[in-house]
């Protein structure tokens, strides 16, 4: 049987603790690491949504105010550039 000296059995034990922790702290970062792209990732989906929400609701209310002008001075055909309501 071969003995280990105390230095050697030491060393190993050490070795042992600083590789588990090592991975402990290399595991919690990738788990603190997904958790954050998955909430910056959810945080830009609904930005670019409520962008694209009010540009296109922009994009109808211009068409609507559009819409009732063109509706208005096509009921009177004798309506003049002057008499055209604003589209506010």
């Amino acid at each position: 049987m071969r003995t280990v000296s105390i230095r050697i059995s030491v060393l190993r034990n050490v070795l042992a603790l600083v590789l588990m922790v090592s991975v402990t702290v290399l595991v919690v970062m990738l788990v603190g690491a997904r958790r954050a792209v998955r909430d910056l990732s959810a945080q830009l989906i609904a930005e670019s949504s409520n962008r694209a929400e009010e540009s296109l609701r922009s994009c109808f209310d211009e068409i609507e105010a559009l819409t009732r002008v063109t509706a208005a001075c096509s009921c009177k055909p004798s309506a003049e550039f002057g008499q055209i309501p604003s589209l506010l």
